[in-house]
């Protein structure tokens, strides 16, 4: 039996409730349309911004990998 959706929506950009699983959607987007793919499940919808910001994060290093937060070098 699928779980009642939640009263509230996701306070988070890219995460939706899924009734058929009683968990929470994270979804990737490019430039409005769902190219960028399905993060995954989870129970609460913190957890699947973090895994969202998270893959966001890893994508972006990789178009760009002399960019990381842990860089400390200063620009000439």
């Amino acid at each position: 039996m699928p779980t009642p959706k939640p009263k509230t929506p996701s306070p988070y950009p890219g995460i939706t409730y899924d009734p058929g699983t009683g968990k929470w959607l994270a979804r990737l987007s490019v430039f409005g349309s769902r190219k960028g793919g399905t993060v995954g499940l989870f129970d609460s919808p913190s957890e699947a911004a973090d895994a969202r910001a998270a893959v966001i994060r890893q994508k972006l290093q990789q178009l760009n990998p002399r960019s990381t937060s842990s860089n400390t070098e200063k620009p000439l």
